[in-house]
């Protein structure tokens, strides 16, 4: 009888053991499950702030406001705070490395965010360099130029002629210039391209007319603030091309680190979890 409850009490200790330890496993696992949820509630939410951010910087490229920016910068401080907490709850080297990667292509792109915003303030400050200059061109026309062809000048009706020309041409140089700025194609730039040519032509006509003193000094005026223009536009071309490619290394750069999101941290999170 002794024996039996010796046995008993060995067999009954043995079960204890096992299920302590079965529980303590199951513990464990319901620990490694929460984190792991809790790892993928941080990086979804990193990367919904990645792809706001980067639509706060592509809205501020088109709409420069302080309403645009404080939403990029907003979103740019979020992902910050979930990357931060992710960082505290990862254990493994492999987790540790790939966060690392992570951390520096997102300060590339975020390098490169903040060369849009500056080429995108470069451009407004253009773009209102362009039109004042162009309203001061056509003010050169209204107020100088015709009114001088009132006072008895030779050719009147032909330098009139011209100069409606060369006016039409000036705003319709302005107007390509704006439709190339939202799409960069072939079509409008060359538009551009023989408003100006045209214009160039017209002020080449008009120069060979017979002017007077007071027609010179203005038609040099014009000449000035025309060739002031072209300066202008010429800038405005180089600048919105190196504008257009930069946001190209932009977008590559985001979608490299959601690669490695997708990719390389997630994919972690189910290895890590299978062992």
């Amino acid at each position: 009888m002794k024996i039996v409850l010796i046995i008993f009490f060995f067999l009954l200790l043995l079960t204890i053991a096992f299920l302590l330890k079965q529980n303590n496993d199951i513990r464990i696992e319901k620990k490694m499950i929460t984190q792991k949820l809790y790892k993928e509630q941080l990086i979804r939410e990193v990367e919904v702030s990645i792809w706001e951010t980067s639509n706060a910087t592509f809205f501020y490229t088109s709409y420069p406001t302080k309403t645009s920016k404080q939403e990029y910068l907003q979103q740019l401080a979020d992902v910050t705070s979930f990357m931060t907490k992710y960082s505290q709850v990862i254990n493994s080297k492999e987790e540790k490395a790939i966060l690392k990667k992570f951390n520096l292509l997102w300060k590339k792109t975020v390098a490169q965010a903040d060369v849009l915003f500056v080429d995108t303030n470069k451009i407004e400050l253009l773009q209102k360099s362009l039109w004042n200059t162009i309203n001061q061109l056509d003010d050169i026309i209204e107020y100088k130029i015709q009114p001088s062809f009132k006072k008895g000048s030779i050719n009147a009706m032909e330098k009139e002629r011209l100069i409606l020309k060369i006016e039409t041409s000036i705003w319709q140089v302005f107007s390509n210039n704006n439709y190339y700025t939202h799409k960069l194609s072939y079509k409008p730039k060359d538009k551009l391209k023989n408003n100006i040519l045209k214009i160039n032509n017209f002020i080449g006509e008009y120069k060979q007319l017979k002017l007077n003193s007071e027609e010179i000094v203005h038609a040099v005026e014009f000449n000035n603030k025309w060739v002031n223009i072209s300066q202008l536009l010429t800038q405005y071309e180089i600048l919105l091309n190196n504008f257009y490619n930069e946001k190209l290394v932009f977008w590559d750069l985001l979608h490299e680190i959601d690669d490695i999101i997708d990719f390389e941290i997630q994919n972690n999170f189910t290895k890590l979890h299978m062992h």
